[in-house]
């Protein structure tokens, strides 16, 4: 009815239609086995994973046409491209039927094997699952299963006990629930369906090969064992809300798992791990800033554009130079490696308290070991932002794995926090400025040197292209400014190169979850305080799951810009 309207009312905007079948969790976006929601045949899995389901009327022999999330996602996002110029209505089914088929029953198998291996802690009875191929069979088998809980009434009845008559209650409840889940879904079970794909198909032909590796759309590429095994993880860890080891993680190493509770332990681990890094003295960094000619000819036009009653040239140059030096001050960082170990001494004891695990790709970490500054330049990283973790999870990484910390461009919000302001401009952090600082061309002429200088000084760079904390978990819209600083410095050959590295990290339960809805609905964003940070100490107690870092391929400047004729 719905696709009718629109064909119906259309007019000239373009029309596509995506058609999914069953969908389930993610096959790998935003991570493998991601599920927010009970429904469709997760539905099926969660109840009997729980052990309450037992029997579904349906064929085992027939294909479950069942599709990834990130799969339809992906085909929608795709075919919006390939068909943004076409008038025809253009119809699309995104499923599996056809190009991997899988039945009823190896599905069930599958999940029901996870869930025997990892028994839910909030489980009715023992996890089971199977099809019935004829209405008498389900109606005896539900029917069996009510025995006991009728038998229970009965006897509470007669006992007069409530408490009995309550659980009782509660247990015919809970079976009936299972019996309308099983009888909605028998239609999906008692029949099967084979969906045309070839325009599905044809969108890979529209993509090109690094565009094949970023969107899902090849079916033919899903492992249905792991599929379906992650599926059953994300409904225990996400839905369930229990404890859920992740099935495998064969190039995934957990950060944290290397590191034991002792003190001793850990002092060991602050000493020995990091890789030694002197960064030029401040005082020196601050002289070599201010009388650069950018900044030179910066206060010499902010001298020009100021006018000010009762004083003299002389006195305005001097205001505007000692502005320069405060702007310095406020700005630069003060990178110290006995602050650093430190710092990573601290973040060891509580990163192990708040998070299960921080997982990282080994391998994307290696290739950071090879690179060579006077051939590869130094390493941009760009993080997605979605907590104040961010700052500090890429530098405690890189320090497990004995690279060199990044310094980091932090907002403001830490920056009247002395006590904590001192300690994290020791780990690498430099400070901007959200609103304008007067006069704005001198603020931006020392932001513009100091960058450049760092990465002259072999520096590596880490920065938020989003600006500020995305509070709806989708990425915001990028902010350039220090990206072209970077690019500056290559196209005017002050440094060889430089590897541009996006990084994604993703949490389970992010630190500020709490306070990001009232940010939306509009209430003022607090200001971080000492007092804040100290209360902020309750959050050890807590758990927040696990932390998912990934680093891209280092994507080389140099070559980007020789491939655009630069």
């Amino acid at each position: 009815m719905t696709e009718r309207i629109l064909r119906k009312n259309k007019g000239n905007v373009p029309l596509t239609i995506v058609r999914p079948s069953i969908i389930g969790s993610s096959w790998e976006d935003p991570f493998t086995g991601w599920v927010d929601t009970i429904s469709a045949a997760g539905a099926l899995y969660f109840l009997g994973g729980i052990g309450l389901l037992k029997v579904v009327q349906g064929n085992f022999k027939n294909v479950g046409d069942q599709i990834p999330v990130d799969f339809v996602s992906d085909t929608i996002i795709v075919a919006a491209a390939a068909y943004a110029n076409s008038q025809e209505i253009n119809v699309l089914h995104s499923a599996s039927s056809t190009q991997n088929p899988i039945t009823w029953k190896r599905a069930s198998e599958i999940v029901k094997k996870y869930f025997f291996s990892n028994l839910p802690t909030k489980r009715i009875s023992t996890p089971s699952f199977r099809l019935a191929p004829t209405e008498t069979e389900t109606k005896i088998r539900q029917f069996a299963r009510k025995i006991p809980s009728y038998a229970m009434l009965q006897t509470a009845k007669v006992l007069n006990s409530s408490t009995l008559i309550r659980k009782a209650e509660f247990y015919n409840k809970i079976l009936k629930r299972a019996d309308d889940v099983a009888e909605a879904f028998k239609h999906f079970t008692m029949n099967e369906w084979f969906y045309a794909t070839e325009k599905s198909i044809e969108l890979m032909n529209f993509c090109s090969p690094e565009e094949l590796k970023l969107f899902h759309l090849d079916i033919t590429t899903l492992d249905w064992d792991r599929y379906l095994t992650f599926f059953g993880w994300g409904l225990k860890k996400f839905i369930m809300k229990d404890d859920a080891l992740y099935p495998d993680e064969p190039t995934n190493m957990n950060v944290l798992s290397k590191q034991k509770n002792h003190y001793f332990t850990d002092i060991e681990y602050a000493f020995t791990k990091g890789t030694y890094f002197v960064a030029r003295d401040s005082s020196e960094m601050k002289n070599l800033i201010l009388s650069s000619p950018r900044v030179t000819e910066a206060i010499q036009k902010a001298l020009k554009e100021t006018k000010s009653k009762g004083m003299t040239e002389d006195q305005i140059l001097k205001n505007l130079q000692k502005r320069a030096r405060e702007m310095c001050d406020q700005m630069f960082s003060t990178y110290s490696m006995p602050v650093l170990r430190f710092m990573a001494y601290s973040m060891n004891k509580i990163l192990k308290s708040i998070y299960d695990k921080i997982v990282v790709d080994e391998t994307s970490l290696e290739k950071f070991r090879h690179l060579n500054h006077k051939e590869h330049g130094p390493v941009i990283l760009m993080p997605t932002h979605r907590s104040y973790m961010d700052f500090l999870l890429v530098s405690y990484v890189f320090y497990n794995y004995q690279l060199k910390c990044p310094f980091i461009a932090a907002a403001e919000d830490f920056l009247n926090i002395k006590v904590v302001a001192r300690i994290l401009r020791s780990s690498g952090a430099f400070f901007l400025k959200r609103t304008a600082v007067e006069p704005v061309v001198i603020y931006r002429a020392i932001l513009y040197e100091y960058i450049q200088r760092l990465l002259i000084d072999e520096g590596w760079l880490e920065f938020f292209v989003e600006g500020t904390r995305s509070r709806v978990g989708k990425m915001l819209p990028p902010k350039t400014g220090i990206l072209t600083i970077v690019t500056d410095a290559y196209l005017d050959k002050k440094i060889p190169d430089a590897q541009i590295v996006p990084v994604s990290i993703n949490y389970e339960r992010v630190l500020e979850g709490e306070s990001f809805p009232f940010e939306l609905l509009g209430e003022a964003k607090v200001k971080e305080s000492l007092s804040r940070v100290v209360k902020a100490a309750k959050i050890l107690n807590k758990n927040f799951g696990r932390v998912y870092l990934e680093f891209a391929d280092p994507m080389s400047l140099k070559a980007y810009t020789k491939e655009y004729d630069y």
